[in-house]
């Protein structure tokens, strides 16, 4: 599990959880300051795309 703060070093536990993310973040021009706001980047553009980001299940 990934807690405080998520650097690139992270990335392949975090692409294991949302696949293409990696991908996105690489493609960027103008990179995001936070996770958060790569993940918001990133959902915006599946649901764009008209499909539908898997959030991870807790528990």
């Amino acid at each position: 599990m990934l807690q405080g703060f998520i650097t690139e070093s992270d990335f392949q536990a975090i692409e294991d959880t949302f696949p293409g993310i990696w991908h996105f973040y690489v493609e960027l021009h103008d990179k995001p300051c936070t996770f958060i706001e790569l993940l918001w980047r990133f959902s915006r553009r599946a649901s764009a795309c008209g499909g539908e980001l898997a959030l991870p299940q807790t528990g």
